[in-house]
């Protein structure tokens, strides 16, 4: 946090000192008090990085729900751009926000955490349900690092978590097949034959920036790996 001075709540919740948190709302501190950019309770538990600060002070009547008027981030924007993974969980499951909630300066909470790349922030908030909307920086790295999590989550595929599992990788899919738009076409196109773009036809991938995407970042001659990497006629039983 920076220099300035800090309201009472506020400090207390910064230094991570729950008995002062709790000796001020005895006195009959409002809870909900803000400092002048809008900041509540419940940012300086998320910019202290504190889980257990942050469940205090929303059981003690701090909105999850609360916006900055300053910037119109939520609660999740700050978690995600923090990297704060077990926040942005807690956040999603437990308070059920607005996963795509745009802020002023046209970023969702995954685009707030993509400024600082932080790849499995972005994933939990996919495999959650965020799109690709507004402005996400990166795209591209953010891309490629998926389509590397849906290998890494088939091989790890056993039948007590194959459902889980399954729609995990099904959102990240969704998430690459609809990002198309986002995406610059290549200058230099890798050549595919017949055989092997009929099989990206047939599993989703239209023709175009999208496809040329995944030509740039695998070796298309490995026709079974992609085959392999989605499903298609997949002999392992793991990974169906």
């Amino acid at each position: 946090m920076s220099e300035e001075k800090l309201l009472p709540l506020h400090q207390a919740i910064n230094d991570g000192d729950i008995e002062k948190v709790k000796a001020l709302i005895k006195d009959g501190i409002d809870i909900n008090v803000v400092d002048k950019k809008g900041r509540n309770a419940a940012f300086y538990a998320l910019f202290s990085r504190n889980l257990k600060m942050l469940k205090f002070v929303i059981e003690q009547g701090v909105s999850p729900n609360y916006k900055k008027e300053t910037d119109g981030e939520t609660l999740l924007h700050i978690a995600a751009g923090e990297g704060k993974l077990d926040m942005v969980q807690y956040l999603l499951e437990k308070h059920h926000l607005d996963i795509n909630a745009l802020s002023k300066n046209n970023k969702t909470p995954l685009g707030t955490c993509m400024v600082w790349t932080q790849m499995e922030v972005a994933c939990c908030l996919i495999e959650n349900g965020a799109r690709n909307v507004g402005k996400i920086y990166h795209i591209e790295a953010l891309l490629k690092y998926i389509f590397e999590k849906i290998q890494n989550l088939k091989s790890e595929i056993k039948p007590y978590n194959k459902d889980v599992y399954t729609k995990r990788i099904e959102r990240l899919e969704n998430f690459i097949k609809n990002s198309s738009e986002k995406i610059e076409q290549p200058k230099n196109h890798l050549k595919i034959n017949s055989e092997l773009e009929k099989v990206l036809l047939e599993i989703g991938f239209p023709k175009g920036k999208e496809l040329a995407f995944y030509k740039k970042n695998l070796d298309w001659n490995k026709k079974e790996e992609i085959i392999r990497l989605f499903n298609i006629n997949a002999k392992d039983p793991q990974i169906r």
